[in-house]
């Protein structure tokens, strides 16, 4: 497969099945191959360094929230030692919600708010009042916000 990549490597692999050996089918040979090829370039320090880099570079996460997992990311905020509050946007009391965001801001010292996610048209209020440049844009301090939940450093 090496020296042709053009190989198929399922058929190749069809021809290494060996049931007494623990390889009952071209599958399993290729799993055998796989961790093989994994070990070996698990120890190339270069390479793995390679590797890194690229993924740094080049690589793209994708995530789910697992099945019966809380999906307001309470538990990833205590991990990371941040406060967290949850504040659903219910219909028709969107302004009272804004204003709980707005007293938390002011209550924590925030300086930054990152509101990513967030999925709200926020008011020209809550912006004219954390656009750089106005007055209180210095009294706020670091916020991650997703959808309708806030989580804030120690």
């Amino acid at each position: 497969l090496f020296a042709d990549p053009s190989l198929a490597p399922l058929t190749e692999a069809a021809a290494f099945v060996n049931a007494e050996a623990g390889f009952a089918d071209a599958h399993a040979v290729l799993d055998g191959v796989r961790d093989l090829l994994s070990e070996r370039w698990a120890e190339d320090a270069a390479l793995v360094g390679s590797l890194r880099e690229w993924l740094w570079a080049e690589g793209r996460l994708q995530s789910r929230l697992a099945a019966g997992k809380d999906g307001t990311h309470a538990d990833a905020a205590k991990f990371f030692g941040h406060r967290f509050h949850h504040l659903p946007v219910e219909k028709g009391k969107r302004d009272a919600q804004e204003a709980e965001v707005l007293r938390l801001l002011e209550d924590e010292d925030i300086e930054l708010v990152v509101l990513a996610r967030y999925m709200q048209i926020l008011s020209g209020a809550f912006i004219a009042k954390y656009t750089p440049g106005s007055s209180a844009a210095a009294a706020m301090s670091a916020i991650i916000a997703t959808k309708d939940s806030i989580s804030m450093p120690p």
